[in-house]
């Protein structure tokens, strides 16, 4: 009797973790926001160093680009960033803006994962929340992607993967 039990406790956990593994490799489904096909709306980005101001009208133009909400402190964040990091040649020929909170959030993740040597990664805070209210983000990781014209092709909630991001910045 307890050999039959432990056969069939044993298919039950295999079934599961092949369930689990299948769910896993699956790439996300992007959120609709119904905000798809828009411009990115104008607004400010206060950088790591806390003095420079960018202007989202000054970001350079015809290539895609990935808004990518985090925190510091999340777990998901960390390793949406470690492996963007490992794949960051994926991301040649676009540009990411790493949107924080907090200054302290900004230093702390630039430091972190030595942003700063990335030619295409920009880190900073938007000083007027005008993106976080826009796109109504309330938790992250939260991806925005954009096509060359900065109009919003995709957005994804939670980690995604570095080739799902960059097939989407393809589009």
């Amino acid at each position: 009797m307890k050999n039959n039990i432990s056969i069939i406790a044993s298919k039950y956990l295999l079934f599961l973790l092949a369930l689990v593994g299948q769910c896993s490799c699956k790439d996300k489904e992007p959120l609709k926001t119904g905000l798809e096909g828009k411009s990115m709306p104008v607004f400010s980005m206060l950088l790591a160093d806390s003095t420079t101001y960018l202007n989202s009208t000054t970001f350079p133009g015809n290539t895609p680009s990935l808004v990518y909400f985090f925190s510091s402190t999340c777990p998901f964040c960390r390793a949406q960033m470690k492996d963007i990091v490992k794949n960051i040649d994926d991301f040649n020929g676009s540009r990411i803006y790493l949107i924080a909170n907090s200054v302290g959030d900004l230093k702390a993740f630039e430091n972190r994962y030595e942003l700063g040597q990335y030619q295409n990664i920009t880190v900073g805070m938007d000083s007027g929340y005008v993106l976080q209210d826009y796109y109504k983000v309330n938790a992250v990781p939260y991806l925005a992607v954009f096509n060359k014209d900065r109009k919003l092709t995709r957005v994804f909630a939670g980690k995604t993967s570095a080739s799902q991001l960059k097939q989407a910045m393809a589009l």
